[in-house]
């Protein structure tokens, strides 16, 4: 497996073709970079991808899963579900405790909620965002802890 930022190169076993909305399973082949992975359980991840491409995998060891892999840096994950209506789920990882906020803001960078404005300890955690007082559009949320700051995108879609 080859993994770069937020990008995943494995296997497809399904692919789906939006446009008609057929399946067709596709062994043993390469498709690019994946951008966001799921873990359904222990031993099952879905990858979505490129080109409406929805990968399926039945084995622990083809993903490695950034929740229980030890990781020494500061990380911001993709919120999941994206697009989503109207929860979402924003998780990150801290090396060392610090003081967090992660904020979100408007296409034009208007701050929409303060999330978290607090101390926290190493580790991983989440927040829930509720978008139900939003319009559909792009958002986006910002982590910041210390000299770290990342931001990503989101779509709320009513």
């Amino acid at each position: 497996m080859e993994k770069e930022s937020n990008s995943f190169t494995v296997a497809a076993l399904v692919k789906i073709d939006v446009e008609t909305n057929k399946w067709s399973e596709e062994f043993a082949k390469i498709y690019g970079k994946y951008n966001s992975v799921s873990f359904c359980n222990p031993e099952m991840a879905m990858a979505v991808g490129n080109n409406g491409i929805i990968t399926l995998y039945n084995s622990p060891a083809a993903f490695e899963d950034p929740y229980n892999s030890n990781v020494n840096n500061f990380k911001l994950y993709q919120n999941h579900p994206n697009p989503f209506n109207p929860l979402t789920v924003i998780s990150y990882h801290l090396p060392v405790s610090g003081y967090v906020t992660l904020k979100v803001c408007d296409i034009i960078g208007n701050e929409i909620a303060t999330l978290i404005d607090e101390n926290k300890p190493a580790g991983m955690d989440e927040v829930e965002f509720d978008g139900s007082y939003l319009s559909s559009g792009v958002y986006f949320y910002k982590l910041k802890v210390g000299n770290f700051v990342n931001i990503k995108k989101m779509i709320l879609l009513k």
